[in-house]
């Protein structure tokens, strides 16, 4: 539930720390699923309560978000395995909101953490020196005047408090006229089959569960390729469109960008592309182009 004129949490799970201070909120239904809303760490919190939220809410599946832009900020939700997917359109902000990042969270979550300040030692309000090794602190969050916290160059010690996450009204507007999905490929008797899941996840448990289900026992599982298309659902699908094939620069990932329309000018197409991924899209390779009419090629 939501109190008027509040955030709007509605297909939500909300959870609180141990005080009741600080918390979040994980989309699990519809459009806001794997959505992590409004992550908030008092000040007054211990300086590792962000790291224990942030445990949390990947077990309950989160995998987007957005954030304010920050360099340490930003190495926090990396440490995680997020990664920048574009900048957060000034059309979709408001006033005080500041620049915003949407990030993605890598279907490869890294497994081995920069240090974290311990549990209990002290609160994470301002300090001057770096919890586990003392020295000055030097590198302070500057990115907005809600968020605060900061990244030791000896140890590597990140602290952070604050909203450190949006609430749904930016997250669910960051990319407004596109849909993220993951495919899952497989080979069973019948041949080559599809799942498709929302998102940009890693598929492997939405692979297992659907054998489960269904009682397959695939041949071979062929891989995953994540898809952006600029449509909410199949029934307002354009009747032309264009297919950009992209591969990440170390070949292990696959993307296919969709965009209206029948496309010639290679310029237009890396325009549209650099508007979705911002950033991001110097991690892809644009190999080949391929032009669509629904249901058969051109």
């Amino acid at each position: 539930m939501s109190a008027p004129g509040g955030p709007d949490f509605s297909g939500c799970r909300l959870l609180a720390s141990a005080s009741g201070r600080s918390g979040f909120a994980v989309g699990v239904d519809g459009e806001r699923a794997g959505g992590l809303y409004a992550l908030f760490v008092s000040p007054d919190e211990q300086e590792a309560t962000a790291d224990q939220l942030m445990v949390m809410a990947l077990g309950l599946g989160a995998n987007h978000l957005v954030m304010h832009a920050d360099p340490i900020l930003d190495y926090w939700f990396r440490q995680y395995g997020f990664e920048p997917a574009g900048q957060v359109p000034k059309e979709v902000t408001q006033a005080g909101d500041g620049d915003l990042v949407y990030m993605i969270r890598s279907e490869q979550a890294l497994e081995q953490l920069a240090p974290t300040a311990e549990p209990g030692a002290r609160p994470c309000r301002p300090h001057d020196e770096c919890l586990r090794c003392g020295v000055p602190v030097t590198e302070e969050v500057r990115g907005h005047e809600s968020i605060g916290g900061y990244g030791c160059r000896r140890c590597g010690c990140i602290s952070v408090y604050g909203m450190l996450t949006l609430e749904p009204r930016i997250a669910l507007l960051a990319s407004p006229e596109t849909t993220r999905v993951t495919w899952g490929m497989y080979l069973d008797g019948r041949g080559e089959q599809t799942i498709e899941v929302a998102g940009w996840v890693g598929v492997m448990p939405h692979l297992h569960r659907h054998f489960e289900e269904h009682g397959i026992e695939p041949w071979a599982i062929l891989g995953q390729l994540f898809v952006e298309r600029p449509y909410r659902t199949l029934a307002d699908a354009p009747d032309q469109f264009t297919i950009a094939h992209l591969y990440s620069l170390d070949g292990n990932k696959r993307l296919l960008q969709e965009l209206v329309g029948h496309i010639r000018n290679p310029n237009e197409i890396r325009r549209i592309l650099a508007q979705r991924l911002g950033r991001g899209l110097a991690s892809w390779e644009i190999r080949t182009v391929s032009y669509m009419v629904r249901g058969a090629n051109e």
